[in-house]
């Protein structure tokens, strides 16, 4: 009945539509790639370039003609694919 001598599981980190800034996925380059395939206009518009502080999911408020559910789903099932990059992923 003794405790377990094994490591636990390193919690992986994954980006989110609702949680992830957009600064934070236009860093990663993997994460910026998702974007630019389901946004292009995203990473090089000035109509955008205020954006970094918002998540995708708030995006959608602003533009939802250019932010769909289903483009949104499709990015984050993208996005949940990559670990992210160096460390943990901040959502602040």
């Amino acid at each position: 009945m003794g405790r377990s001598t094994e490591p636990k599981a390193a919690l992986v980190q994954r980006y989110s539509i609702a949680k992830t800034k957009v600064a934070v996925l236009l860093a990663d380059p993997m994460a910026k790639a998702v974007l630019d395939k389901h946004f292009p206009d995203l990473s090089a518009s000035e109509r955008f370039s205020a954006a970094g502080d918002m998540t995708l999911r708030t995006l959608r408020i602003f533009a939802p003609e250019q932010f769909t559910d289903e483009l949104l789903a499709a990015a984050e099932t993208e996005l949940r694919q990559l670990e992210t990059g160096q460390g943990a992923v901040r959502h602040t």
